[in-house]
């Protein structure tokens, strides 16, 4: 392991980049209208699209808002499901995190910014 970690180390201080993760998960298909269907679709799209780049992986922490609002003296219309992801919520209290993170009991399990565990001994994106 310590091994490993030196390998890791050395290569962080060379010239060859890290190529990128994997993306996690599939992603979902838009709507006709442009937007996803449901929110947790829009979080699919967020963790698919942040999975697969380091920088987003650090830094995304994903968000949904429906960007459906009604409208008075208009009748309602029939798609109320305009859902969009951002990577923070600096759009307003509309946004609502997608996933839980952080530690959970004590120190035993870690949780990514997607939901998914993680061991810190083997970083996703080590850089």
């Amino acid at each position: 392991q310590h091994q490993q970690r030196e390998r890791e180390r050395e290569r962080s201080f060379s010239k060859e980049p890290w190529p990128p993760p994997e993306p996690v998960g599939e992603a979902p298909a838009l709507a006709a209208d442009g937007a996803f269907k449901t929110k947790d679709d829009a979080c699919a799209a967020c963790k698919f699209k942040a999975t697969g780049s380091c920088a987003m992986y650090k830094t995304c922490r994903c968000h949904a808002t429906n960007s459906f609002f009604g409208i008075v003296g208009l009748p309602e219309p029939l798609d109320q499901d305009n859902w969009h992801w951002s990577c923070g919520a600096e759009g307003g209290d509309k946004y609502t995190l997608c996933f839980k993170t952080g530690e959970v009991e004590s120190g035993t399990t870690y949780l990514d910014n997607f939901g998914d565990e993680v061991d810190p001994n083997k970083p996703k994106c080590p850089v």
